[in-house]
């Protein structure tokens, strides 16, 4: 199924790297330049609103659970700590491919990252020393990408899961990647 990520302020999923002095920490681009959310971190913002709304359901050994067991994974007992992989696959979310061929065309891509700065304060009210931190973040845009795999039975709690979702990437707690999750064509 085809999903969009509609999202409504600045985001950024970190690609650990830095640019120097200029920048703290960047937004992870594809090989053209574009900003995209992982498939990885998709999956597990979903497969935490499961646990949430398990919860909310109290719903431990219920459907919720075998939902979640199922569609993403569990711990296994096993003494070498492995894990049992779900049915899931997310592919990563990226630029719709008329969207991408248009800014790639105008040479635009640079326009789609900000760059933000931000400080400790102490309990005095002032700029701690040396915690001055600049991190590139992404404009609001939608992204588009599929998840396959998903059972049937259990595509009404995909759906509630996508919806339990409000926020992504870093600094979520701060009010960035507000979002909203939508399926766009059911395969």
């Amino acid at each position: 199924m085809q999903i969009r990520i509609e999202l409504f302020s600045e985001w950024q999923c970190g690609s650990g790297l830095s640019s120097g002095s200029d920048v703290d920490l960047l937004a992870i681009k594809d090989s053209h330049g574009f900003p995209f959310i992982p498939g990885r971190t998709l999956k597990g913002l979903l497969a935490d609103a499961a646990s949430q709304l398990e919860r909310v359901a109290g719903d431990s050994q219920g459907d919720w659970n075998e939902f979640r067991k199922v569609c993403f994974g569990r711990e296994s007992s096993r003494s070498d700590g492995g894990s049992e992989s779900g049915c899931l696959f997310v592919s990563n979310a990226e630029l719709g491919g008329a969207t991408r061929q248009e800014i790639k065309a105008a040479a635009l891509a640079a326009h789609l990252f900000r760059k933000r700065s931000g400080t400790k304060i102490d309990d005095q009210g002032q700029a701690e020393e040396h915690t001055l931190r600049r991190m590139e973040v992404a404009v609001p845009m939608s992204l588009y990408g599929s998840i396959e795999g998903c059972p049937p039975p259990y595509l009404d709690h995909l759906e509630k899961c996508m919806m339990w979702v409000k926020q992504l990437g870093s600094q979520r707690h701060r009010g960035m990647g507000r979002c909203h999750i939508t399926i766009e064509e059911k395969a």
